[in-house]
């Protein structure tokens, strides 16, 4: 009967070895996937870090791109501004010297015929060109003292020198 009990006994520690070396060997598989699920656990979660810190990067970029765009925009505006102001101010410039050509160009013309009615015997003599010469004469040296950006009036004498021109 002992050797029976021990054969019994002997079976039954041969299936928990057998039950053992089985578990085992399962375990080992399992720890083998363990290993490559971690191993590829830890790839995944560096490249979600990695993305995180790409679209940080770019959320940082685009938020300097709007703060510059924002900026482009108001120095835009201000140029603009400042282009529609300086075409106002030389439209009127311009104006201004249309009109203070007319004016020089009508006294200029008054005191032609003033002069030529005063002098009638020498108005014979005078023709169309002698008197372009003497309006271009006035509008060019006896009305820029008119203005401030113009040069001081020539002497009466300069205006034989404008007509030989």
């Amino acid at each position: 009967m002992n050797s029976e009990v021990s054969e019994a006994s002997n079976k039954v520690v041969l299936q928990e070895l057998q039950d053992t070396r089985s578990n085992l060997t399962r375990l080992t598989t399992q720890h083998t996937k363990c290993v490559g699920l971690e191993s590829r656990l830890a790839r995944v979660t560096m490249e979600k870090e990695d993305l995180q810190q790409e679209r940080d990067s770019a959320d940082q970029r685009a938020r300097v791109a709007e703060a510059r765009a924002v900026t482009l925009r108001g120095r835009i505006s201000r140029l603009q501004e400042q282009v529609a102001t300086l075409q106002r101010v030389s439209d009127q410039h311009r104006n201004h010297r249309l009109e203070l050509s007319e004016e020089i160009s009508q006294g200029a013309r008054s005191q032609l015929e003033a002069w030529l009615q005063s002098n009638v015997s020498f108005a014979c003599f005078v023709d169309h060109r002698q008197c372009q010469c003497t309006e271009s004469y006035q509008l060019h040296y006896l009305g820029r003292a008119r203005h401030p950006h113009y040069p001081p009036r020539r002497s009466h004498q300069d205006a034989g020198n404008a007509c030989d021109r």
